[in-house]
């Protein structure tokens, strides 16, 4: 919707990007029971949605994406079965073609974004609070025993993830969670701590 307002722009990565603002925004929409105006400033009539000139030639989202969802042929549409946004919000198991090395966030990617020059100096982290203890995270990472769903620290961890606006992660936060750490020890352990 916000595309065919004319607020915002897709780039290749299909995100969108607002101006001044890249892909780093939140879009809402609010309803009302008031009549439109018939005509008038602020008025706005639908557009086609548009691709980010910046887009044109660039290619570093793409060349960014370590599981190949951007396509490199003239289809626009992401293969979102490829993103490992996608890939780290389900609860299937991990496609064997996904190398282990790819996982390095807890939930998302953002590989691409950071990549995307409309983005540049827009993008900051922050350390979320509440995090989790020791003992939560060893909850994470156990199995997923039926039991578990009566665990108490079952309802600490699920107000965790929705005082930071995840709630339900907790059902793919551990299967995230262990193989970044995988992840993260295979590199320490290769040579020159490169993998």
């Amino acid at each position: 919707m916000a595309a065919r307002l004319g607020l915002v722009v897709y780039g290749r990565n299909n995100f969108t990007h607002a101006p001044g603002a890249g892909s780093h925004h939140q879009l809402m929409g609010y309803t009302c029971d008031l009549e439109p105006p018939a005509s008038g400033p602020g008025l706005r009539q639908a557009v086609p949605p548009e691709t980010a000139l910046d887009c044109e030639g660039c290619g570093l989202c793409r060349e960014a994406c370590p599981t190949g969802a951007i396509p490199d042929d003239d289809r626009f549409v992401l293969k979102a079965g490829r993103c490992l946004t996608f890939l780290n919000e389900s609860t299937d198991p991990w496609p064997e073609w996904l190398p282990s090395s790819t996982h390095h966030a807890l939930i998302g990617c953002l590989i691409c974004q950071e990549a995307c020059p409309m983005n540049r100096g827009r993008l900051r982290y922050e350390d979320l609070q509440p995090a989790f203890g020791v003992e939560e995270t060893a909850w994470l990472l156990g199995s997923a025993e039926a039991t578990r769903a009566v665990d108490p620290l079952l309802e600490a961890i699920k107000a965790k993830f929705e005082a930071v606006g995840l709630p339900g992660y907790e059902t793919t936060a551990g299967r995230n969670l262990a193989v970044c750490l995988a992840a993260r020890r295979a590199v320490q352990a290769a040579p020159g701590g490169v993998l």
